[in-house]
């Protein structure tokens, strides 16, 4: 049962004064991505009062 973990930080040009903050994180089971091919799903951040990515995943087999 193999998941990806996907955290997303805030950007900030200045740094030093401004570090990198934890806006929140996702989990995705890879057994649907394999399932299906593909995902291209928006998610809810954990952590997070509001904040939501889209993220797309595709599976190619070589």
């Amino acid at each position: 049962n193999e998941r990806l973990h996907v955290e997303v930080l805030s950007s900030s040009k200045m740094s030093l004064l401004h570090p990198k903050e934890n806006l929140g994180y996702v989990i995705i089971n890879l057994a649907d991505v394999v399932t299906n091919r593909r995902i291209n799903e928006k998610y809810n951040l954990i952590d997070s009062r509001n904040g939501q990515i889209q993220i797309e995943l595709q599976w190619k087999t070589s």
